[in-house]
């Protein structure tokens, strides 16, 4: 009996739990202009936390000015603008539907941490010289970036940084990627284990400028359509290879569909270095 009651106590407790967090949770609208971590621009008196639906309506400027703002998913209207300053982050754990105006200044983050998959849509605005970072819950967990608008935006910011921790990176578009590199680098991009780089649709330069031994490919890139070209900015036979490195995990290198163009050659970074390759269709060219 004594079992049986502090099991019910047990259930009781974990039902309040529950219901606290899914208490939590809000569909929460900017209700005047100014800063992210101001209660009083919200329409629940409260800042977003990572649970919470935001919406940055017509007309309203909302801007982040800390490091740890969060959302779940995150909606701008036409003619409603979000500004992340230097040195402030912004994490979304889901959708990212931007038709207004959104600017991640250089220094600053916009972080895309959902556990499930995730899109970028809305064919709004957007300037990025900050850092975009994938850090999905998981290696298989897509953050599929539909609006052609987003890479625009990081060639308009001109710095090409991200940080490849966790997930799967979609070019799921008809834009035109300039260039890619790990964040604070002019000539170094790293695919780690647990990420997945994947073309669907558009083209994606990769590390142009890239010297030997830094493109290394330790997670997956995969060609599922468009164009992928990796280090072509160099001179031929300049001997700047990009190579596939064992760092947690095997290396993957699959081409379904569509087009890899690679400026020198491809091979392992080490002599005990190997990788997984699976080609169904598409082309390469060395």
């Amino acid at each position: 009996m004594l079992i049986r009651n502090g099991c019910k106590r047990a259930l009781s407790f974990l039902f309040i739990l529950l219901v606290v967090g899914f208490a939590k949770a809000a569909n929460i609208t900017a209700i005047a202009s100014g800063n992210w971590e101001n209660p009083a621009i919200w329409s629940t008196g409260t800042v977003p936390l990572a649970t919470d639906n935001v919406t940055i309506p017509a007309l309203i400027n909302v801007t982040a000015t800390a490091a740890g703002d969060v959302s779940a998913n995150l909606t701008i209207a036409p003619t409603g603008t979000l500004v992340i300053n230097g040195v402030s982050t912004l994490a979304i754990a889901g959708n990212l539907t931007n038709a207004g105006t959104l600017t991640a200044s250089a220094g600053s983050s916009l972080i895309f941490n959902s556990a499930a998959n995730a899109t970028v849509t809305g064919g709004g605005t957007y300037t990025i010289p900050g850092t975009v970072v994938l850090n999905m819950g998981a290696a298989a967990t897509a953050l599929d970036v539909q609006d052609a608008n987003f890479i625009a935006g990081i060639n308009t910011g001109a710095k090409y940084y991200f940080t490849f921790t966790r997930g799967t990176f979609r070019m799921d578009n008809a834009g035109t990627l300039n260039d890619c590199y790990n964040s604070g680098s002019a000539n170094t991009l790293t695919i780690p284990f647990g990420v997945t780089v994947e073309s669907d649709a558009g083209v994606m330069n990769l590390c142009k400028n890239a010297p030997s031994n830094n493109a290394i490919l330790s997670g997956q890139l995969f060609i599922n359509g468009g164009t992928v070209n990796v280090q072509t900015g160099q001179a031929i036979n300049a001997a700047r290879d990009f190579r596939y490195k064992v760092n947690g995990g095997t290396p993957q290198l699959t081409v379904a569909s569509g087009f890899l163009n690679i400026g020198a050659g491809f091979n392992p970074a080490g002599g005990g270095d190997y990788i997984d390759f699976n080609m169904t269709g598409g082309q390469i060219n060395l």
